[in-house]
């Protein structure tokens, strides 16, 4: 740092304010200024080492070297106006730290990630920011012990001058713990390995923007008004569609997007899909490998009518995953007479922080979840919900009203509601799946006219995840036949049936459940 307060003092700026003040003048005054400052930060230091006193020495030095060489930079300067921007241009900063160890500081200086993951091993990327060198010593499924020893033990270099020393290790599929040493210690150190590739240089939402070509991209028009604009026809799109904010963004009817080898839309505009009923908008994959149909804070309503999303897996590009085939996030929308069907994806629907209104929607044939909502508020209504592989309705911290709806063949939860949601329900029909409604982790779920056919669970409360509370269901009305197990309800956890409380009894459900 003292060497680069060097250079940036040969700049003219520097010289004429040292030659007009003394060394002494300016430390003094800025000294002054920084007093209460450094009297504070005294008093936090001198808690843990009573003799440590802020030496101003150091200041004065500095400037008095500075002050010895500038004649000859100065001259330099004059001589060469470029100098100073060609020198720091050429300059390398090399620290070199001089650290107390404290075996509770390398935990937050070593990261770890999962690069590659396949059936047979497991590629982590382990970074170290630390002032000292570390040892690698192998990897864990738990912070109990090293399943997966590292023989020779790889070393990494103590981080200097903001070079990239990270290594990569191969180890073994199940592994969740990366453990390590300090270098000279005896302290073994365990951290988490994130699981997902550590953030390199480049940015994968960024890339996506520079590949596609807007406003040039033949699939649309865009129009002075400011408004993209994809007209009647069937389009066969193998590039990456990003429309920026700003926009206006129409589908008219007819419009049939086939999106093939990996291509996809990312709209940070608001868009208007206004099918009709025999000229429906389609979005498809005829590959199956369409990255999804995403708006990103489209900063208005959108409105979705007549549409159908088809055979569309999700965004998944260098890093950057999202869970849904179609995904508006913190976007507002209104979902009217559409079909989602044959996703290759977690979610046909994801929403988050968003609002919405979906009213006559169909779902079927779903890989995973059909409508997954995170922290979103809206009305489900007159909708069906057919052959779901995983979830029909599942949300976490929303606020939501489902009324008129059929769910049919899903293999886990019709209806489930968590992380603190509070779910209104009337007039639902819930046939052949394993549960019929969840109420999990300080969830409160509430129905009128229910019915429940052909499952394994009728209603279920309880806690999943240990940060949460107990789960809560009020149901009046409930007609019910052909459950295995009606009421299954987990201490702390209640369901109110026709004004009779259920109080919980039960142990594990998340175990159970999950």
């Amino acid at each position: 740092h003292y060497n680069l307060f060097k250079e940036a003092a040969f700049t003219n700026r520097y010289i004429h304010y040292l030659e007009k003040y003394s060394d002494e003048e300016y430390i003094c005054s800025i000294l002054n200024e920084l007093k209460p400052e450094i009297k504070y930060y005294e008093s936090r230091i001198r808690k843990e080492f009573p003799a440590y006193q802020y030496d101003t020495a150091f200041l004065f030095n500095n400037a008095a070297e500075i002050r010895a060489i500038l004649p000859g930079y100065k001259k330099k300067v004059l001589s060469n106006p470029d100098y100073v921007e060609t020198s720091l241009k050429e300059f390398e900063v090399f620290s070199d730290f001089d650290t107390m160890y404290h075996e509770i500081f390398p935990e937050y200086y070593v990261t770890a990630f999962l690069e590659e993951k396949n059936n047979d091993y497991a590629k982590i990327r382990v970074n170290n920011y630390f002032t000292q060198d570390i040892l690698l010593l192998g990897t864990g499924r738990n912070q109990r012990r090293i399943r997966y020893f590292l023989h020779p033990e790889p070393s990494i270099p103590a981080y200097k001058g903001g070079k990239d020393n990270s290594v990569i290790l191969t180890t073994d599929t199940t592994t969740n713990f990366l453990y390590f040493m300090v270098k000279g210690h005896l302290a073994t150190h365990i951290i988490p390995i994130h699981q997902w590739p550590s953030p390199r240089k480049g940015n994968p939402r960024r890339e996506l923007t520079q590949l596609s070509d807007f406003p040039n991209d033949l699939a649309y028009e865009v129009l002075d008004d400011q408004i993209v604009i994809f007209r009647e026809g069937k389009y066969i799109i193998d590039r990456f569609l990003v429309i920026p904010e700003g926009y206006t963004v129409k589908f008219l009817p007819g419009v049939i997007i086939d999106f093939r080898k990996r291509a996809g839309l990312i709209s940070h505009s608001p868009v208007f899909m206004t099918g009709e009923k025999n000229r429906p908008v389609i979005i498809t994959s005829s590959d199956s490998s369409a990255m999804g149909f995403t708006v990103l804070q489209a900063g208005s309503m959108s409105i979705i009518s007549h549409v159908i999303f088809e055979h569309l897996n999700t965004l998944d590009y260098k890093g950057w995953t999202l869970t849904g085939a179609v995904n508006f996030y913190e976007s507002n929308v209104k979902i009217n007479q559409t079909v989602f069907q044959n996703n290759h994806c977690e979610d046909a629907l994801n929403i988050i922080r968003s609002d919405f209104v979906l009213n006559d929607v169909l779902f079927k044939d779903i890989a995973a979840d059909a409508f997954d909502g995170d922290f979103a508020s809206g009305q489900i209504m007159n909708s069906k919900f057919r052959d779901i592989t995983n979830d029909a309705i599942d949300f976490s911290g929303s606020t939501i009203t489902i009324t008129d709806c059929q769910i049919e063949n899903a293999n886990d939860k019709a209806i489930s509601g968590g992380e603190a949601s509070m779910l209104q329900m009337e007039n639902i029909i819930i046939n052949g799946c394993n549960i019929g409604i969840a109420s999990k982790d300080l969830s409160t779920v509430i129905g009128k006219n229910i019915s429940i056919f052909n499952c394994r669970y009728g209603i279920v409360a309880f806690r999943k995840k240990p940060e949460f509370g107990p789960g809560e269901a009020i149901i009046k009305g409930l007609k019910y036949e052909m459950i295995d197990d009606f009421l299954w309800v987990e201490e702390g956890s209640k369901v109110i049936l026709n004004d009779s409380v259920v109080e919980g009894d039960k142990k594990n459900g998340a175990t159970l459940f999950y």
